[in-house]
């Protein structure tokens, strides 16, 4: 009986903190959205014009030359620019989802690599007392949504080798299309995610 009352009172201590870490997150956030966006200035700038032309129907951007900057961040600012009134502050809410988002699936991944609980709690905490990377989040730049992208897809790889599924695989492959759209770098992780495939199909 009184071991019962033990675990069920860690239980709750556990759901606590849970909460408490996820709410300091959030007001983090939070605090930084009702800042509002950051100066439209440089890469910011080019991105919010290129935008424009997205919102205006030209979604290949013919009528800019950008043989340097591929498409992938400019579409998605683009969607905010035709479907919001007041696409600048959706455009940083979104950041901010994806943000706490890329936050989960780290802590997640660290408890799939791990086998340890312990390791997520590591992860949500230390994210609390980040400054840096949610900063990202107020400017038009391709940093929030490009490491959501690079996290989501390590993360369906790991689930994928555990557990293979067409929906994973179609995770795996989209998120890296995604990534790569946003910026060419990711186009390498493929040689990563072979090695750790064959590694584990293998053991």
């Amino acid at each position: 009986m009184i071991q019962t009352t033990r675990r069920t009172d860690h239980a709750l201590l556990r759901k606590i903190a849970l909460l408490s870490i996820v709410a300091l997150l959030v007001l983090k956030v939070i605090g930084v959205v009702m800042r509002g966006p950051s100066p439209i200035v440089l890469d910011a700038a080019e991105y919010w014009e290129l935008a424009g032309r997205v919102a205006d129907g030209d979604w290949l951007l013919t009528g800019a030359p950008i043989a340097y900057r591929t498409p992938g961040y400019t579409w998605f600012v683009g969607l905010f620019r035709m479907l919001s009134d007041q696409p600048l502050f959706a455009l940083v809410c979104s950041q901010a989802v994806l943000w706490i988002a890329t936050i989960g699936l780290t802590a997640s991944m660290a408890v799939d690599l791990s086998g340890n609980r312990g390791a997520g709690w590591i992860v949500l905490a230390t994210s609390t007392v980040m400054v840096s990377a949610v900063t990202y989040v107020s400017a038009i730049l391709t940093e929030t949504v490009f490491v959501f992208l690079i996290v989501f897809h390590l993360w369906a790889v790991i689930r994928h080798a555990k557990r293979p599924s067409a929906v994973l695989g179609l995770m795996v492959g989209l998120s890296l299309g995604l990534a790569i759209l946003v910026r060419p770098i990711a186009m390498l992780i493929w040689i990563a995610d072979g090695i750790y495939l064959s590694v584990s199909y293998t053991h």
